[in-house]
């Protein structure tokens, strides 16, 4: 016969510093349960502890509360009170029907789903995807869990798992039944061997040259992957090829990337072809997208990559059809785009805290850069991208004023807009000056090259670093990042 473990629970509370410590006590019967327990509610109060008679279990149990979970040593299973199991279902229904939803509840939903996992043998499996969404809109609000957030298809369908399997997959196993294979494993760069049981397995393995890093930066997406397989199967030659899928800049080509994986995994899911649907299948895919919060700037962004990549690989369905057209009017009838700032902060506000960085001899390399790109991204209007583009051996300096001439493509360049200058002029007051400043800057980083470097290792900076900077600037002005990036 077999014998299960009784438990008895105990709760002391010290009176000096009222720390609690809960404790559990097992044992293979009950009178031995019992004499156990004694022992130890005698020995809790010889060392001076009080113990908490109300919230204390005393007569041994096979199934107990304890630490917020219920312990059956009859079952060997450790379970989920019927309370959370309330709590998950009712926040649970709460996230998945709003479109939009504050990212504070989906953090505690993820919390839950997370503290379930000693009773639930899956639940680390069916929240990772809803704690991605919960991180990036933290990131993209400045860790604002007030702010709103849209959840995914594939944290809408974690949120379904639990509601469907929240009762069944209750009680997690405490002693896994034995083992009836033995398996060990190990491998190296020459190949992998094994043992299962007393059987062993090996295999060698013949290792491809490995690739340069210039040569990994060449992996093709998929969807110009599919648009050089379609050239190349119409007689294009491979320097054609190569111009044609140059016509999209790199910015592009990862937007359109993901627009397009995820219009593949959607077709896969339908048993659809994704390079010959039918335009009634396209615009079902776009109605997910709108009944799921997309706003009509990224359904039309969808919308560009799937109607580009199917019309140049022969799909003329998609070449400008009305339907289509029609289709996004409606959408921007219905959810018409809205102005990212309603008002803007207050300039005089960021040029007070510039004007107190002064004298420039004063100032580090570091409180230089911070003032310097903000003056002169105030004095041009221009974007950081064109800030970090600023070359100084395209640049024709003078007393009253620095011209740069753009020898980049930028985001707003257009074949008939190439002759792009932006001026640095100066101004009245010496402390808040974009002129004398920036003069001051090149004299300190004495680089010949890119205008903008970093000050730490005098390299140049990307456009991140630049709207970085302007972000620490906008802060210390004391201008709130949550609402204004440093694009505004």
């Amino acid at each position: 016969m077999e014998v299960k473990e009784f438990h008895t629970q105990t709760e002391a509370k010290e009176e000096a510093t009222a720390r609690k410590n809960s404790t559990s006590i097992k044992a293979e019967s009950f009178s031995t349960s019992v004499i156990n327990t004694k022992k130890v509610q005698q020995f809790i109060q010889s060392v001076g502890f009080n113990i908490n008679m109300e919230k204390s279990v005393f007569i041994p149990s096979q199934r107990i509360t304890f630490l917020g979970y219920i312990t059956d040593s009859v079952l060997f299973r450790v379970f989920l009170p019927e309370d959370k199991i309330q709590k998950i279902i009712e926040i649970s229904n709460n996230v998945l029907k709003p479109q939009n939803i504050l990212i504070r509840h989906v953090a505690q939903l993820v919390g839950l789903y997370s503290s379930a996992r000693y009773a639930f043998t899956h639940a680390h499996l069916f929240h990772r995807y809803l704690d991605i969404d919960k991180t990036r809109a933290l990131i993209k609000s400045n860790k604002n869990y007030n702010a709103n957030m849209i959840i995914s298809e594939e944290s809408r369908s974690e949120i379904r798992w639990w509601l469907a399997n929240v009762y069944s997959e209750n009680g997690k196993l405490i002693r896994e039944d034995p083992s009836s294979h033995s398996l060990h494993t190990d491998s190296s760069m020459k190949g992998w061997g094994a043992f299962l049981d007393k059987t062993s397995f090996q295999h060698k393995v013949v290792l491809q040259p490995t690739k340069t890093p210039n040569e990994q930066k060449k992996i093709i997406p998929y969807h110009l992957s599919g648009i050089r397989r379609h050239l190349h199967s119409q007689w294009f030659s491979g320097k054609t090829t190569e111009i044609l899928s140059k016509s999209w800049r790199k910015s592009t080509n990862i937007q359109y990337e993901y627009s397009w994986r995820k219009w593949l995994l959607w077709c896969n899911q339908k048993q659809i072809n994704p390079f010959k649907p039918t335009v009634k299948q396209f615009l079902h895919y776009l109605s997910i997208l709108f009944h799921n919060g997309w706003s009509y700037s990224c359904v039309c962004s969808h919308k560009s990559a799937i109607c580009q990549t199917l019309t140049i690989i022969g799909n003329k369905n998609f070449d400008n059809n009305y339907f289509i057209k029609r289709f996004l009017k409606g959408i921007f009838n219905m959810r018409p785009p809205v102005a990212r700032y309603i008002f803007t902060w207050d300039v005089g506000q960021v040029l007070k805290y510039l004007g107190s960085l002064y004298p420039l001899n004063d100032l580090s390399l570091k409180m230089v850069t911070l003032k310097s790109v903000p003056l002169v991204a105030l004095a041009t209007a221009q974007r950081s991208q064109t800030l970090s583009s600023l070359n100084l051996k395209l640049a024709y300096c003078s007393d009253n004023s620095i011209v740069f001439k753009i020898g980049t493509l930028l985001k707003t360049s257009r074949p008939k807009n190439l002759k792009q200058e932006i001026t640095v002029a100066s101004f009245c007051k010496p402390e808040i000056c974009p002129l004398k400043t920036l003069k001051h800057y090149i004299l300190r980083t004495q680089n010949v090259r890119n205008l903008f470097v970093s000050f730490k290792t005098l390299k140049a900076v990307t456009s991140c670093s630049i709207a970085r900077w302007l972000n620490v600037v906008l802060t210390n002005s004391g201008i709130d990042i949550s609402k204004f990036k440093a694009h505004s």
